[in-house]
């Protein structure tokens, strides 16, 4: 299978180096080499090792395409952010953090199994998200203006599964363009308030066989979760995308995401709801 992606992705750089006049196919040959793998439940491959050398912008302009061609099989419910740890950043030679779009297949409800994996592939980490009640296709110019546009916050746990073939080549370029990790999204009751600010409050631990992981804070992104949404909406908006009522945003990890092994893990959203999540074994 890593020969017919190798064939696959060199042909695309043929493309890309034939000249600027066919830019726009060769975005649209790098969304096929991701699309074919994703169809095929085949590992994907980091882009930028196959020599497609895309900047940001154009990483987003292939997400672009792949997220249209897969929104067929299922619609887009939201967005979220990616890379929202230092580490994070610093492994994926990335700048800051990225967004990419969440299927409705992506979403489970608590005490759904998540897998088949084993040890180490995928990885857990807390995340918030707001479900949005207008429509919002321009930028917001400040965080205070935000409970106009929030119907519910929630606790999210995301289950992350990076699903490409060399993890270590992957960089941020990469990730945008295959629409980030494959996330499953654990989504809990909403809290008493929508607020971003009255959510920052938020003290999360995860737990594996009643011992305690991992900790976390809601203000582990950009020390607010109002900072952290209004930036993910105006990175939104300034891609072009609409926000419409009822879509899901996710302000990301609130924590460097940890690999788990197959069994029971438990997010304990401190003072409102504990998450669990049961990680099922190959052939489990």
């Amino acid at each position: 299978m890593r020969t017919a992606i190798r064939i696959t992705c060199w042909c695309c750089l043929l493309v890309a180096v034939t000249g600027p006049a066919l830019a726009w196919s060769t975005m649209e040959n790098w969304a096929d080499v991701l699309l074919l793998q994703i169809k095929a439940r085949q590992p994907l491959p980091a882009l930028s090792a196959y020599g497609a050398g895309l900047s940001l912008a154009e990483s987003y302009e292939v997400q672009r395409i792949l997220v249209r061609e897969l929104s067929a099989l299922s619609p887009v419910v939201g967005f979220k952010a990616e890379l929202t740890t230092p580490l994070a950043q610093v492994r994926m030679r990335g700048n800051g953090p990225v967004t990419t779009a969440v299927f409705k297949d992506d979403l489970l409800a608590p005490d759904a199994d998540v897998g088949p994996a084993g040890p180490g592939e995928h990885s857990i980490a807390p995340a918030i998200g707001f479900i949005m009640k207008r429509r919002i296709s321009t930028p917001i110019a400040d965080a205070a203006e935000l409970p106009d546009f929030v119907a519910k916050a929630v606790p999210v746990v995301m289950v992350l599964d990076l699903r490409f073939e060399n993890r270590a080549a992957v960089r941020a370029e990469d990730l945008v363009a295959a629409n980030g990790a494959h996330t499953h999204l654990i989504v809990g009751k909403a809290f008493p308030r929508p607020e971003p600010t009255i959510v920052d409050s938020t003290f999360i631990e995860i737990l594996h066989e009643g011992n305690v992981i991992d900790r976390a804070k809601a203000t582990n992104v950009k020390g607010s979760q109002a900072y952290a949404l209004l930036w993910l909406i105006n990175q939104l908006v300034g891609q072009g995308l609409a926000i419409v009522p009822g879509q899901i945003l996710i302000t990301g990890p609130l924590s460097e995401p940890m690999p788990i092994a197959p069994g029971t893990y438990t997010v304990d959203f401190w003072e409102h709801q504990k998450i669990p999540v049961n990680l099922r074994a190959p052939g489990g």
